[in-house]
């Protein structure tokens, strides 16, 4: 099971970059559509391309939201979001039509990208990641993303790397400190270094 990697499969997104990234390195996937299949696994990637109140309804319809709670109760068992996906794992977001709740994994709401320079949305391309502590240092490097909505943290100490737009700083990896991870960008899709941060997930 330790060479096995969930991924959820929820109907949001193409998850073929993931899975590229994934065997690359050499390990085994699972695709998890059911929670039940969520014990045949101790590492989980939540990926998600798409709007906040589709992916949390997918989520809800297949009875995901209250699975994956108890499954992040066990600290051994590793669960990274990316894109939409770090979004899921947060409180609420300004995208959400319908008032409708995150994941609540990370103490964090989601906003429209803002910035008094004039900038693009949605925010898509090459920007810097700079992470927050020295373990992460050697990831320090320009990203691949695609985004309208950031991350905003309550505490600082969620905050796993930050990344501007235009003069607005909003977190692009967050964390609970114990076994949670999600980052804005795309490592999958981030050549060699976004490689290497998805192999440090898979091997911890």
């Amino acid at each position: 099971m330790s060479n096995t990697i969930g991924i959820i499969d929820y109907d949001c997104g193409n998850i073929r970059s993931v899975i590229n990234a994934i065997e690359y390195h050499q390990y085994n996937i699972k695709m998890v559509s059911h929670p039940s299949q969520l014990a045949e696994v101790s590492k989980i990637i939540l990926p998600g391309v798409g709007a906040f109140d589709p992916a949390m309804q997918s989520l809800e319809k297949l009875d995901f939201v209250e699975a994956l709670k108890n499954w992040v109760g066990i600290d051994s068992h590793k669960l990274l979001g990316i894109c939409l996906g770090m979004q899921l794992l947060c409180n609420i977001s300004e995208e959400s039509l319908e008032a409708r709740k995150g994941l609540g994994f990370i103490d964090a709401d989601v906003r429209l990208l803002t910035s008094s320079i004039e900038c693009r949305l949605p925010n898509m391309g090459w920007s810097e990641v700079e992470f927050c502590t020295n373990e992460w240092d050697c990831f320090n490097g320009d990203y691949y993303f695609v985004h309208s909505y950031g991350v905003f943290c309550k505490n600082d100490s969620s905050i796993l790397a930050k990344s501007t737009y235009g003069d607005t700083s909003f977190a692009s990896g967050i964390t609970n400190g114990v076994n949670i991870t999600g980052f804005q960008f795309h490592p999958e899709k981030s050549h060699y270094l976004g490689l290497s941060l998805i192999e440090d997930f898979l091997k911890k």
